[in-house]
């Protein structure tokens, strides 16, 4: 007698075979209960996908020595690292996204070709040197543009942005001041962090995890409907309230960004664009102006499906309009501002919500 069971481990249906030899030996209990253990600890492993994994000294050197040389030639690094976050980020033998990939990744690229300008990117002090003659390292202002007057103050002087740690932006938000101790066991946490992200108060102290499922491949090459990443739209663990951390007065939905008139006087975050705009025409579109989507509603979606635009769900977020590290164009944003031209039938960029003005 055969029985027919399915599996459905990382979104795949996979269809299996149980053959009862007989029930009163014991055999088929003996299988059901080993599939059970091997399922489980699938689904265990597929819990921690995010995490990294490998062999320990691909990263790690116990005392900087190997074979009578240096493993790091500048000294033992913090967390008994081999490379800081560009030489794991930076180089053709790197196992995590490349910060400079030569083709734009869901974060953009500090790459020069990409890079011309300061205001095409977040200029971060781990940067510095590592491209040739890329703009990304020079540092024009340590202001955070629309921090409020906390945040300013943790970024005066010579307190430059960093990849992480307390002036970073992924892992801990805590007193780490450097890069090396900010992203202290992160990157063996688990899938539940969003890119190793927090939302923190004026990116002090521990933080919430960033919610949302990365693109596998990091939407390298572009996003599409069957490879995307998916955001989520919340006050608490989304990624327009991680942005907070350090522009906390350009957006928000809150009574103080409206005019004494109700209308926007900073262009809003985490709202409905149906609410705002209605449902029709709007333009879903993954690399020019992507969507975030309630908590719960985003746990249903799939990165290998395309993802609607209704009525109910379709929030506008930081991202939908800039990327995080840098882009080809000024204010790290998705497209040319400046081309934008209403009356003139464009369906990216402002018009791709806004559609009375195209």
């Amino acid at each position: 007698m055969e029985h027919k069971t399915k599996s459905i481990l990382d979104g795949e249906s996979t269809l299996y075979f149980i053959k009862s030899i007989t029930p009163k030996g014991g055999i088929m209990k003996k299988v059901l209960f080993t599939m059970f253990v091997v399922l489980a600890a699938a689904f265990m492993l597929y819990g921690i996908a995010d995490a990294i994994s490998g062999v320990c000294s691909g990263c790690h050197t116990m005392h900087n020595s190997q074979d009578g040389a240096a493993v790091n030639g500048s000294g033992p690094a913090d967390i008994l690292l081999k490379s800081d976050c560009m030489g794991c980020h930076t180089t053709a033998s790197a196992v995590g996204p490349r910060v400079d990939n030569a083709t734009l990744l869901s974060a953009g690229s500090f790459a020069d070709a990409f890079v011309t300008s300061d205001t095409n990117t977040h200029n971060v002090e781990d940067l510095v040197g590592f491209n040739a003659g890329g703009a990304d390292d020079i540092l024009t202002s340590n202001d955070p543009p629309g921090g409020s007057a906390a945040v300013l103050t943790k970024f005066s002087g010579a307190n430059q942005l960093k990849c992480a740690g307390s002036n970073g932006c992924h892992g801990s938000h805590d007193s780490k001041a450097t890069s090396w101790a900010g992203i202290q066991g992160y990157h063996h946490a688990g899938g539940s962090i969003y890119k190793f992200l927090e939302v923190a108060t004026d990116n002090e102290g521990a933080g919430t995890a960033v919610a949302g499922t990365k693109d596998s491949t990091y939407e390298s090459g572009g996003a599409t409907a069957s490879k995307h990443n998916i955001y989520v739209s919340d006050a608490a663990t989304g990624i327009s309230a991680f942005c907070n951390n350090c522009h906390d007065v350009f957006h928000g939905a809150a009574t103080t960004d409206l005019t004494t008139n109700g209308l926007w006087n900073r262009h809003p975050t985490d709202i409905s664009i149906a609410t705002y705009l209605g449902a029709s025409g709007v333009t879903v579109d993954y690399v020019n102006n992507p969507f975030a989507f309630t908590a719960a509603y985003a746990t249903t979606l799939s990165t290998t499906s395309a993802t609607g635009y209704d009525a109910t769900n379709g929030y506008v977020m930081c991202l939908s309009c800039h990327r995080a590290h840098a882009s080809e164009y000024a204010d790290l944003l998705r497209f040319n501002y400046a081309s934008q031209s209403a009356g003139g039938g464009g369906t990216t960029g402002c018009l791709g919500c806004h559609v009375n003005q195209r």
